[in-house]
């Protein structure tokens, strides 16, 4: 729960630097009020939850939340096609760009040093620090 109001914080927070609240209000009121809207979706499936808690309605429940499902796709035809691009065009994209890594310092290993990065000795002893911090929780 803390994850979602963390997400939706950080959304509403770049909006607002970009200066798109408005285009994101309209956008979040068209999908949820629109037409063929998530509420009518969300109400339907709250409801089968509410259903589900009366003794004997589990499994009609499970049946119905599946002919649910099955409305969701059927009620947007485009659903397999647009997966279906989205997966050929991350195959078609090509491999990810290089990242450069920094380099790693020709120092005596005791922390002195003629390089711009750590030492190996310093990389090992500050990895064995870690491995002991995390055998603590």
């Amino acid at each position: 729960m803390a994850l979602a109001v963390l997400l939706i914080g950080i959304l509403l927070v770049a909006s607002g630097l970009r200066g798109t609240e408005r285009e994101l209000g309209a956008q979040l009121s068209n999908d949820f009020t629109g037409n063929d809207g998530f509420v009518v979706w969300l109400g339907a499936i709250v409801l089968l939850g509410l259903i589900s808690k009366i003794p004997g309605f589990e499994k009609p429940v499970q049946y119905l939340m599946a002919l649910i499902v099955v409305s969701i796709v059927l009620a947007n035809p485009t659903v397999f096609t647009s997966l279906k691009s989205a997966l050929v065009g991350a195959d078609t994209a090509g491999p990810a760009p290089a990242v450069p890594l920094p380099a790693i310092g020709q120092g005596s290993g005791q922390g002195g040093g003629g390089g711009a990065g750590a030492t190996i000795g310093q990389a090992v002893q500050a990895a064995g620090i870690i491995g002991e911090i995390g055998s603590l929780f």
